[in-house]
């Protein structure tokens, strides 16, 4: 800040030197965020990023029913091998997982370990998104060697998780298209409809400044003007 950055990426989830234990903002945090909101940084999140080491561990996400349609079967099966598991053996070597453990209790421990984490990033958002701040949309995809951030999904769940921290749907719209593009001073070729601009765009089936289920009922993808089918995207289409 001092700096003068304009944008600080991965919100604020480490406060280690300040009462580690705790979720809540504390003063020290609180007078970096304020500092953050007086000189109008823009502040990205990526909240679902630190979910790309909690779901390793996960006993189900590999059997989400959406993760067939971004990423392909043989690779899902390959992760599920002793091979495909390497990423997951390391982290738990890390953080010095106990031994044997079955997968219910790794787990247990992982979330015991990183869940206050999360809640921090997620309790620093909140504050920022109640002052008004200037929210950046970004996933950091992938932000690891992890199978638990794939493209595309993590981007709809990032924008769950700006909703539990107290972001609107119409705010979630406006930080992934103008005031990203405002931000990396891409505003006159993206981020909003007009002639002149590039076309990437999604055409939706709801409006997506009321609810982010729209996200989930893409209609067409144009991609530089080229006009696409979403089903022909998926990794699971048949071709």
């Amino acid at each position: 800040l001092d700096a003068g950055v304009d944008i600080m990426a991965h919100g604020l989830w480490n406060w280690n030197q300040e009462h580690s234990a705790t979720s809540e903002i504390t003063p020290g945090i609180k007078k970096i965020l304020d500092d953050e909101l007086a000189q109008n940084v823009g502040y990205q999140p990526t909240i679902q990023v630190l979910q790309g080491i909690r779901d390793l561990f996960g006993t189900t996400f590999l059997s989400d029913p959406r993760l067939p349609r971004v990423l392909p079967s043989n690779l899902i099966d390959w992760y599920r091998s002793p091979e495909g598991q390497w990423f997951r053996a390391v982290i738990a070597q890390d953080v010095k997982l106990p031994a044997n453990a079955d997968p219910s209790q790794l787990e247990r421990v992982i979330n015991e370990g990183i869940g206050p984490v999360i809640d921090r990033g997620k309790q620093a958002t909140a504050y920022v998104v109640a002052r008004h701040g200037r929210i950046l949309f970004g996933t950091d995809t992938p932000s690891a060697p992890t199978y638990a951030n794939p493209p595309g999904l993590n981007g709809w769940l990032e924008m769950h998780r700006l909703i539990d921290a107290g972001e609107t749907p119409a705010q979630i719209f406006k930080s992934a298209t103008l005031t990203n593009a405002r931000a990396l001073k891409l505003d006159g070729d993206i981020g909003t409809v007009r002639v002149g601009k590039r076309a990437n765009l999604l055409l939706l089936r709801q409006d997506p400044t009321q609810t982010i289920d729209a996200y989930a009922g893409i209609a067409k993808v144009l991609l530089n003007g080229r006009v696409l089918d979403p089903a022909e995207l998926a990794a699971n289409a048949a071709h």
